[in-house]
Parts: structure tokens; sequence; C-alpha cells
């Protein structure tokens, strides 16, 4: 190596030389300026042919994912593919990416009932094993990504690592764990997912309904020991209070009309929407007390569920709302005389009629009129 190294040595000794004596350190700068340049543009035209091999590659695997794999899918989906077992192309591991995205599209679209086809699919094509392991990833997006496509692949063999999941760092994981927990309809896992996640502080209201409503009915009465326990995140009592009006939970009737007594109008604008949806008379009484608050949603709420749950008895109470110096609430006092069928007909007509009555009354009674579609509009 020392002689390799004290030739090279030599040789560059020599071409200083010839260059000083030929043309001086301009010649030798110049020739040091020209293989530089000579060398950037050869990698330059390298780096743009590598990229160009990698657009076209993408491409072909593109092409052959959108020609192949979506029209197996749609026939899988739609199930117009028979009950026989699919012989399925071979899955290049390049292609796999791919096909995940086009899998993820067409999750949200794909119903309940064809689930089982989704696991069927990524079984026999080794998807599911990938899902298994994508959950513990060392990338967030790539375990909430896994934990969403093990809830609509139907991989109840998954249910134990999403529960760990719960608890992850990442809030999306944790999130799409819970909506998974609850696309695969195990009972025995509610109480657990709705104890841990009804903690989160940083989920919307949006995004807690959903969930709620991914468990189904069978989440309503553990929503309500929840409640009652105090163990849960304020962003979470109001979905909570709607849920169980939602699933018109009859065992809730004590705890909601609690919040419909107590001071914060947000809830308790919830609570007596939830008790008008339950639709129970012995709840009128509380109902009727929301009538006089001073805040105008609160009347307007309480008038509504009074519709709701047909409380006649509240009647004359909803005709002196029809005064009300808020608009809203005199329209949703009409709104429920006019649920209440030919009594309510009645008393809306005198509303409208009677010569002593004051405008904004007759207003409203004419208003529920029309959109009875008893008087033209």
């Amino acid at each position: 190596m020392a002689g390799v190294g004290g030739g090279a040595d030599r040789l560059l000794d020599a071409f200083t030389g010839w260059a000083y004596q030929r043309g001086g350190a301009e010649t030798v700068w110049a020739g040091f300026a020209l293989g530089m340049g000579l060398f950037v543009a050869a990698s330059l035209v390298m780096y743009l042919f590598f990229l160009r091999l990698r657009s076209l590659s993408k491409r072909r695997r593109q092409a052959r994912i959108e020609t192949v794999w979506r029209p197996i899918l749609v026939r899988l989906l739609t199930g117009t593919d028979g009950d026989h077992k699919t012989d399925y192309p071979a899955l290049k591991k390049a292609d796999r990416e791919h096909l995940v995205q086009l899998i993820c599209h067409f999750s949200v679209r794909i119903p309940v009932s064809q689930r089982a086809r989704l696991k069927k699919f990524c079984d026999e094509t080794g998807l599911s094993a990938v899902f298994l392991k994508d959950l513990k990833s060392a990338g967030g997006w790539t375990r909430a990504r896994a934990a969403l496509l093990c809830g609509y692949a139907g991989l109840a063999e998954s249910i134990p690592t999403l529960l760990g999941l719960l608890k992850d760092k990442d809030p999306l994981v944790a999130y799409d764990s819970a909506r998974s927990i609850g696309m695969l309809g195990d009972p025995e896992v509610i109480r657990e997912v709705v104890a841990v996640v009804c903690r989160q502080k940083g989920w919307s209201r949006a995004k807690i309904i959903e969930l709620l409503l991914e468990f189904g009915p069978g989440v309503a009465m553990e929503t309500l020991r929840q409640f009652l326990s105090g163990r849960v995140a304020p962003n979470w009592l109001q979905p909570m209070i709607e849920i169980m009006g939602h699933f018109r939970v009859v065992e809730a009737r004590p705890a909601l009309e609690a919040v419909a007594r107590g001071d914060d109008d947000t809830l308790k604008f919830a609570a007596i929407r939830a008790l008008g949806r339950i639709g129970l008379p012995a709840s009128d009484w509380v109902l009727r007390t929301c009538l006089i608050s001073p805040t105008p949603k609160i009347r307007q709420g309480a008038a509504e569920a009074l519709g709701m749950c047909m409380a006649t008895g509240a009647a004359p109470d909803l005709v002196e709302l029809l005064s009300d110096r808020d608009v809203a609430v005199r329209q949703a006092a009409a709104g429920a005389l006019m649920a209440f069928g030919k009594k309510g007909e009645r008393l809306l007509w005198d509303a409208a009629a009677r010569p002593g009555q004051a405008s904004a009354s007759r207003d409203a009674a004419v208003w529920a009129l029309q959109r009875a579609s008893w008087v033209a509009a």
C-alpha cells in the first residue's frame, strides 16, 4: 500500500510540474474545476436516472393494484364473487403498502354485514398477520392504522393487544384502538374499555359520541355506571348524557334529573334533551321547572323535551311560553303543542285568534299551524 501511495504522489507531482511549465497555476485550477464540474454533472445525471426508475416502479405497482386488486376487492365486498374460495394472485412485498392504502379507502364504506368478507380476504392474502405485527410498530401512525384495520377486518385475536394500546401515549392510537374494539363487538371488554377511555381529556365531543355509538346499546349502562362513579373527564360528561338519551336508558332518569337541577347550562340542556328522549312522565315536573329558567336555551330545551315525551299536562305552561321574549323559545313551545295533536291544535288556534293576544304569541302559533299544514302557508 505504501508503494501505491508513493506512486500516486509522484504522479501528482509530475502532473503539477507539467501544468506549471505549460500554463502556470491557472491551468491547475482550471483542470480542478473542470474535474469537479464533470463529477457533479455525472452525479446529477445518475440521481435523476434513479429517480426516474423509482417513479416508473411506483407507477407499475399502482397500476397492478388498480387493475388486479381493486376489482377483486370490489367483487369481494359487493358479494359478487360467490361463496367459493378465490385463488388470489401472489402479493408482492412491494405491493403490500399500496394494497393496505386501498383497503383503508374501502374500509370506511364497508357495512358491518360485509366485514366477514374482508376478514376472509385479509386472512388469505396474509394481511391479517401484517396488521397484528404493525400493532407493535414504533411509529404511532402505523399503530393507529393497524388498530383501525384490525377492527374493520374483524380480527378478534387482536383484542388483547388493543386493550394495551388504550393507554398508548399517542391519543390517536388510543382512540382508534377503542373504536376497533367497538367494531369487534365483544361485550366482555366494554366495561374495561369505557373505564379507561372516559379519563381521556383531549378528545372532542364528536369523537367521543362516534366511539360510544360504535359500541352500540351495550355501552349505555356502562356509561351510566362510570357517570355515577364520578371518575370521568369533564369532556366526557355531555356525550355520556347524550348517549344515555339516545339509547333511552330508563335507569338513568334519577341521574339525569339531578343534572337538570344543576347549575351547568350545557349539561342541563343535554340532560333535558335526554329526559325528553326517554319519555318518562315522572320527569315532567323537572322539565316544567326548567321552563322558568333565566337562560333561553334551557327554556327552549325544556319545551322541546316536553313535546318529545308528550307531556300534555304541561300544555298551560307551554301556552304561556308562546309570549316568551326569545323567538327560539316561542317556536319550541309552539312545536311542543303541535306534537300534542288535537289538544295542542285547539290551544294554538286559540292563541292565534284571541283578540288581546300579544303579537309574538300569535306569530308563534301561526308558525306552528303553518308547519303542520293546518292553514295555508
